[in-house]
């Protein structure tokens, strides 16, 4: 390219020398410009305009604007890549996520700050480590399933136990897919943990299953027309609405202070007939006790 615009500036020094051109004559006061340098002078323009040109097509090659192949050279705050690059390192390092860059055996290449706060390891150690040992033997079962089964490519997300450095068990959901980073293609893995999420969901399931059970036993209570039926519809509202594995409803006698089931339903149901449950602390009653 140098080459280039040394042989324009050299074509445009000649076409300038050429150009050159002698006192014009005047009639009545006007200049009077013969044809051949007036010829002279529009080759000169054509010659500025040529190295224009290619001072314009020199700028766009080495900036690599319009999708010109020439080197990218630094631009005010450096290359493209390299900002997108530092970007990158910069989210992975500080992302409240856990971040894990592997390669395609699955050996993490880099991780982030809050990997080395959660798993408890070194940033050293965690590099010289697979991904599948940071499961415990279960998730990695979980772990070998998604990967056999999946296209890691187009992004793959599963959720299995993973085990810290002291030995904590903690739920994660996973989502791991491939990227290009510098020109290198990663899998991108960012884990979270959703121990106390899925907690917090299945205590809400709860709530709503002793809700619908509750709806349910009102309505018994509107159509029912003896306490029998009653009885039965509120146990079979437990264990069908509610998902209880057995529901019963005792009634005491008066005379032997015992309170036998008057109903009972669900699939634990053969429990009640090895328990004695009484009103007063008789020692039968003890054995109902489950320590």
């Amino acid at each position: 390219m140098a080459l280039i615009l040394a042989i324009a500036a050299g074509i445009c020094f000649a076409a300038l020398a050429y150009c050159k051109l002698d006192p014009a004559p005047t009639v009545g006061g006007e200049i009077l410009i013969p044809l051949p340098a007036l010829s002279r002078l529009v080759w000169c323009g054509y010659a500025l305009f040529a190295l224009f040109c290619l001072f314009g097509i020199w700028i766009l090659h080495r900036y690599g604007a319009f999708g010109f192949s020439g080197p990218r050279k630094p631009w005010a705050f450096g290359s493209l890549q390299n900002r997108q690059a530092q970007s990158q390192a910069l989210l992975t390092k500080y992302s409240n996520d856990i971040i894990f860059l592997l390669d395609f055996s699955g050996k993490i290449i880099q991780t982030s700050d809050r990997a080395v706060e959660t798993y408890g390891y070194s940033a050293e150690t965690l590099m010289g480590m697979t991904f599948r040992e940071l499961h415990d033997p279960d998730g990695q079962k979980d772990y070998d399933r998604t990967v056999s089964a999946s296209d890691i490519q187009l992004g793959v997300t599963y959720e299995a136990t993973h085990l810290t450095h002291d030995g904590t068990v903690f739920l994660a959901e996973t989502s791991i897919r491939t990227i290009e980073m510098n020109g290198l293609r990663v899998h991108q893995t960012i884990i979270r943990n959703v121990t106390h999420r899925r907690s917090f969901e299945k205590e809400i399931q709860q709530l709503n299953r002793f809700y619908a059970v509750l709806s349910e036993v009102n309505q018994s209570v509107v159509h029912s027309k003896t306490k029998e039926e009653l009885f039965s519809r509120a146990c079979k509202a437990a264990t069908e609405v509610g998902g209880f594995r057995l529901a019963w409803i005792g009634w005491a006698e008066p005379g032997s202070g015992l309170i036998p089931p008057v109903a009972k339903t669900g699939e634990a149901i053969a429990y009640l007939d090895d328990i004695v449950v009484a009103v007063d602390d008789r020692p039968e009653g003890r054995r109902n006790v489950v320590p």
